[in-house]
């Protein structure tokens, strides 16, 4: 489905601005989506956490070193499943954000139910389409890293070893520019799960791809709308700080002291910081993924044209 002349994309601001609209309007549902997303997420951690304690309590009581290492071995591969399949059903609850808010944008509403049941036959794609983007980010990030690398030792060694201010420059330039080049290559692998939940097609290379052709020019305005997204969520993140820092810093004060209790309230600081930090991200998670759709609406728009429907609806069937 094309158009010859694509509609003018929005600006920046206005995508934002359109993704926090959308989520403000059906906050309800959306948190109750990103409570599931998040316990989720969390289940895999928790279970790892209660392992370990139990694990070790025959430890502590016996020395029994040699049994704690083969309960430790026997379980580390339930535990490998349970936290690739609370994996799955974590992303799966995220894309469902994403396909409702696209919904509402194209004029196509769905219940949360609806949108389930056509996404659930996806829920691997969706973690694949995670691993995936990661291992290519990986591969870029580690490239980068070796060519950043050999322009800061190589050439200042070389060219610039009697001018050391020019080479600290240098060493700089080379390193912002390795950033820019990374989100560059970010910003076109950022909507593959949205195309994914939107296009019936389970295919997460494909999908990838997808995302790729579908921001071509459209990358630095990509980032410019995540950096207005980051400094608006930011503060949340700084409320969650607040009250965690001081007791960290009081903590600190505490063991440089040899105080006893000093252990005790650096764990009771960690696992405040923690529980807050996601309470922060269980309210921001739906920003972001409407935020996804957003920015799929925009792009869709601007190379395919105005009326947008789902592509391949007859593949949207459930399976049995």
């Amino acid at each position: 489905m094309t158009n010859s002349s694509p509609m003018r994309p929005m600006s920046a601001g206005n995508v934002v601005s359109a993704g926090f609209r959308l989520y403000s309007s059906h906050l309800k549902p959306y948190l109750s989506i990103s409570v599931k997303a998040t316990l989720w997420a969390m289940l895999p951690w928790v279970t790892l956490i209660i392992l370990l304690t139990a694990a070790f309590v025959p430890l502590i009581l016996s020395q029994g070193q040699n049994f704690v290492s083969l309960i430790l071995l026997l379980l580390i591969f339930p535990w490998i499943g349970l936290a690739i399949y609370c994996g799955a059903r974590s992303s799966l609850n995220s894309a469902l954000i994403a396909r409702l808010a696209y919904g509402e944008l194209s004029g196509q509403p769905e219940d949360s139910r609806t949108a389930l049941q056509q996404i659930r036959p996806r829920m691997w794609s969706f973690l694949l389409v995670h691993i995936a983007v990661g291992c290519v980010m990986f591969g870029i990030n580690f490239g980068l890293s070796i060519v950043q690398n050999l322009l800061i030792i190589g050439i200042p060694a070389i060219a610039l070893r009697d001018y050391p201010r020019v080479s600290g420059i240098f060493a700089v330039f080379v390193s912002l520019a390795s950033l820019a080049i990374y989100f560059w290559f970010w910003a076109h692998f950022y909507i593959p799960e949205v195309a994914i939940a939107m296009e019936g097609d389970t295919n997460a290379f494909d999908m990838i791809g997808r995302s790729w052709n579908l921001s071509k020019g459209s990358a630095n305005r990509i980032l410019i709308i995540l950096a207005i997204a980051t400094l608006v969520t930011l503060p949340l993140y700084g409320l969650a700080a607040i009250p965690v820092v001081p007791t960290l810093i009081a903590t600190a004060s505490l063991i440089q002291a040899q105080d006893a209790s000093a252990i005790g309230w650096f764990v009771l600081a960690c696992l405040a910081g923690i529980l807050l930090f996601l309470l922060v991200g269980l309210f921001t998670l739906p920003f972001w993924q409407t935020l996804k759709a957003v920015v799929y609406y925009d792009l869709r728009t601007r190379r395919e044209g105005v009326d947008l429907e789902f592509r391949n609806s007859t593949n949207d069937t459930p399976r049995n």
